[in-house]
């Protein structure tokens, strides 16, 4: 039996996927940061600064711009909207 996509994979092009696929990049790169920010006890400086700085900032654009996708999703598919919808097809 052939495994179908849907079956596999969640659908990649949902916005929910895409804001928690970025959120988790997003936690990655802070991660990164938080290990390359490790003052080094004999020298008193950082393990990386450069890594620190960027995974920094590129933990905070995912961020931002899995909000902004949160802003501009669609708020019917809010549970209310498909509970009420689900509801109103059952009477």
């Amino acid at each position: 039996m052939r495994a179908q996509r849907g079956d596999v994979h969640p659908d990649a092009l949902d916005a929910g996927w895409r804001m928690a696929a970025l959120n988790m990049l997003g936690s990655t790169f802070f991660g990164i940061s938080a290990i390359a920010g490790w003052v080094q006890p004999s020298t008193g400086d950082l393990l990386d600064a450069a890594l620190d700085t960027s995974g920094t900032f590129w933990g905070a654009v995912c961020f931002f711009i899995g909000a902004a996708l949160l802003l501009r999703s669609d708020p019917a598919a809010a549970p209310e909207a498909a509970y009420a919808s689900s509801a109103a097809s059952m009477s």
